[in-house]
Order: C-alpha cells, then sequence, then structure tokens
C-alpha cells in the first residue's frame, strides 16, 4: 500500500502511549511548587470520549509534574479504565522501597519517569538519579521513560547504553526536525538499532516549526522505523497542553483523528503500522495479547 493510499481504520489493541489526567482538582488537588498550572481539567470521561472518536483502544497513564510523587490521580484513573487496557507510568521518590514499587504495580504501574531536563546544568545530580532510577525500574521489572533534551541526553548516554532495562525517550527526546542531523539523534537511533531505547513519537506539535502539519518530522520518523520498527511507539500528549517558556498554559487545538491520518500517511506498510499501533506497546507494556 503506497501512503497515498493509505487510511486509518482499526487495528485491535491500537495504543495512545502518553496521555496525562489533570482532576478533577477538588479530589486530586496540584502540588504548590509546580512549574505550570493546566487551564482546565483533563478527566478519564473526557479523555474516553476523544480516543473512541479516534478508534483507540488501549491508553498509557503518565504522571505529570504537578502532582509531584503522588501518582493517586493516574492510578485510580487505570482503576477506572480498567487494566486490560491502561496502565501507568509514575514518578516516585529517589528513597521508593521495593515494597512501595510492588504496590504501585499492583496498580497498573508499568515503568518509572525521569525528568532529566528538570536538573538544570547538574550534570552530576542527573547522572545520580539516572542510575537510581534505572536500578528501581530493574527491581520492579519496569521500563524507564525518561523527559530529557539533547544537550542532558548526550551527558548521560553512557549511562542509558548500559541500562539493564529498556529505556524510552518520550517526545522524540526533544529533538527537534533541525536537531535531527545531530550525533546526539545518531546515538539514540543506535540505543534504538540495539533494542535498548524506544522513542514515543508524541507531542510533535511543541517541537515542529511548522505545527499545524508537522511535516518536518516525518523524515525523524522514517530514520526511526528505517533503523528498528519495533522500537517506535506513538503517543498524543492529550489534552495537548502548550506550556510557554514563563509557565504560561494553554491548550493546543489539534484533532486525534487527523494526527493519526498524517501518521498513516508516513507508514505505508500495513504489518509496520499494526508494529507500531498496537504491537510495540503491547510488548513494552505488557497489555494483553488481543
Amino acid at each position: 500500500m503506497s501512503p497515498s493510499e493509505s487510511t486509518v481504520g482499526p487495528i485491535e489493541g491500537m495504543t495512545d502511549s502518553h496521555i496525562h489526567i489533570f482532576g478533577p482538582f477538588a479530589r486530586y488537588p496540584m502540588q504548590a511548587a509546580r512549574s505550570y498550572t493546566p487551564p482546565c481539567e483533563a478527566t478519564t470521561e473526557q479523555l474516553l470520549k476523544a480516543h473512541a472518536a479516534a478508534g483507540l483502544s488501549r491508553v498509557v497513564v503518565v504522571q505529570p509534574s504537578i502532582y509531584g510523587t503522588d501518582n493517586s490521580c493516574i492510578l485510580d484513573a487505570v482503576a477506572e479504565l480498567g487494566e486490560d487496557r491502561s496502565c501507568a507510568v509514575v514518578l516516585v521518590e529517589p528513597t521508593a522501597s521495593a515494597e512501595e514499587l510492588s504496590a504501585l504495580a499492583r496498580r497498573g504501574a508499568r515503568g518509572v519517569r525521569l525528568n532529566l531536563a528538570g536538573f538544570g546544568e547538574n550534570t552530576a545530580l542527573a547522572r545520580d538519579m539516572l542510575r537510581r532510577s534505572i536500578d528501581q525500574a530493574t527491581h520492579a521489572g519496569w521500563h524507564l521513560q525518561l523527559l530529557t533534551r539533547p544537550a542532558r541526553t548526550s551527558a548521560v548516554l553512557d549511562i542509558i547504553e548500559n541500562s539493564a532495562v529498556p529505556v524510552v525517550f518520550d517526545h522524540f527526546g526533544h529533538v527537534r526536525p533541525e536537531e535531527a542531523q545531530d550525533p546526539v539523534f545518531a546515538r539514540m537511533l543506535d540505543l534504538v538499532r540495539h533494542g535498548k531505547a524506544y522513542v514515543k513519537a508524541s507531542a510533535g506539535y511543541a517541537l515542529s516549526s511548522r505545527p499545524a502539519d508537522q511535516g518536518d518530522l516525518r523524515p525523524m520518523v522514517e530514520r526511526l522505523l528505517e533503523t528498528n520498527p519495533q522500537r517506535l511507539i506513538w503517543g498524543s500528549d492529550w489534552p495537548h497542553l502548550d506550556v510557554g517558556p514563563d509557565g504560561a498554559c494553554g491548550l493546543f487545538k489539534t484533532d486525534l483523528a487527523a494526527d493519526l491520518a498524517r501518521l498513516r500517511s508516513w507508514i505505508g506498510d500495513d504489518a509496520v503500522w499494526t508494529q507500531v499501533m498496537s504491537s510495540n506497546a503491547q510488548s513494552l507494556y505488557g497489555f494483553r495479547a488481543t
């Protein structure tokens, strides 16, 4: 099937590997110290409506920074959505015990998230926290999801290369299209090639210089697929927050069905489309076979 003939049809286990739940705030108050404030709630009910319209049937709920290490909101969301169709990526204290991690796993946690971009210029602390998070993920049998940026990634790649667990770069590793020829992206591709890392094709609207069609991201997607199609997954980043440098926060207007149709047009092969949208996520997150 050529890209021009591609359509988005229903496939079993179609997965959105990156969404956030915010609120209800009366039940799940935000922590006082936070870098942004969502402009509205984003509930499971709203999510289900958006996903139903786009044909999505499985979801990964990722802990947002506004809740710190209190994962109650997203774990309750997993309970509501059902563990057969959802799981969580949590944020934990560096001192979290094996018992605490096991308790999170029983509630649907399948990975731990680390914000490497949040350590500023403190590379030593970032490296220490990365090692701690890898140890936690190893003991729990999870993967490690990184929110990072190219400069920070470059400073910790030696640790990632020796990780005992899969590492997931969310939001393309925050590599912008104009940075795709830089050495750090080439080294990320090496990790992908050898099965050590996954890349989430997510939040493209925040990286592209053409957010309306995100066409400048297509070469990056194609390079990832050429390198290892088993290590690319997709996430919508619903509800699509648009956070400015000063923390001002709005919503980026997007259409999930249109986003999927665009990605489908870039992936011409039916089998590869099923990998990216279903089987890769099933393998990483441990969803039951459909």
